[in-house]
This record gives C-alpha cells, structure tokens and sequence, in this order.
C-alpha cells in the first residue's frame, strides 16, 4: 500500500530537508516487507495556494479516487503510535492502495475533513503546527516511521 503526505510548503535545502530524506529511507526500507511504501511527498507551494479554501482544494488533488485519506486535525481523535500503525495496518489488509495523510494547513477546513476516511488529532501543539514549523513537520515523517515499526512482523525497525 502505498503512503504519502501531502503538505503545504515547500522545504528549502537545511537540515529538515536532510531529516526528513533520511526517514523518508528509513520508511521505505522498514515498510517494503509489511507491504507498505513507498512513502510518496507531496509539497504545495504556499503561494499558489494562500487561502484555505485554495490550500484544501490543492491538498485534495493529490489524493487518487478512491484513495483512504488521514486528515490531521487538532479535533480529530486521539491515537497513540499502536493505535495509528493499527490504523494503517487495517487500510492495508482491507486492501487499499493508496493510504494519504494530509497536513491541512487551514486546520479544521471542512472539505477534508469530508473527503477524509479519518480525522486524526494533533494532539499535540507540535503536530499541530506541522504546516508552519519545518522541525514540526520532520515530527510527522519520525511518527510515520515509528508506525511503520509498530506494525506486526516489523523486525526491520529492531535493528537499527
């Protein structure tokens, strides 16, 4: 199945950008055995996009048809790792192609959280900032990879 996420902003070249190419291996290697993967990037440059109503719409035309969409919201519910890699893992074996975690950047825009099969908290003050602090946003890609390791048989992320 494969994973992406689809942000607004781009990273400029720096130290976040190397973090989050790191993890983005670190995803693909650990997730080729579960079946999940490649980690796909989608970034949405903030000035084509300024309003939220233009941000939701360029966040949503990443998203194939019949694709399952992880919105993150601070109103969404709360999920631990276990309970998110669950998440991913039930996409999987009920046989989507496509997963999608979307950041929104207007948090709580009402179209992706219509189009999105789950509404996921941010739970905390970090991931919510995701679509303005690139540090935050490499917090995303280090919660992806710890899913990916949480998932049964995931004896790739014990190693290293």
């Amino acid at each position: 199945m494969r994973l992406a996420i689809a942000a607004i902003g781009r990273l400029k070249t720096g130290p976040e950008q190397d973090l989050i190419q790191d993890y983005t291996a670190r995803i693909n290697a650990s997730g080729r055995s579960l079946a999940l993967g490649p980690l796909d990037i989608f970034e949405i440059d903030e000035r084509k996009a300024r309003d939220r109503a233009s941000q939701s719409g360029r966040l949503l035309d990443q998203v194939p048809k019949g694709a399952v969409v992880a919105a993150l919201d601070e109103r969404g519910a709360a999920m631990t790792s276990p309970k998110f890699a669950n998440l991913i893992e039930r996409t999987r074996d009920d046989g989507a192609d496509d997963n999608f975690a979307l950041l929104d950047a207007a948090s709580g825009t009402s179209r992706i959280a219509w189009r999105a099969t789950n509404v996921v908290a941010t739970h905390t003050r970090a991931l919510h900032m995701l679509c303005c602090c690139r540090r935050a946003r490499v917090c995303l890609y280090v919660c992806v990879y710890v899913c990916v390791c949480v998932c049964p048989a995931s004896a790739s992320c014990r190693r290293q």
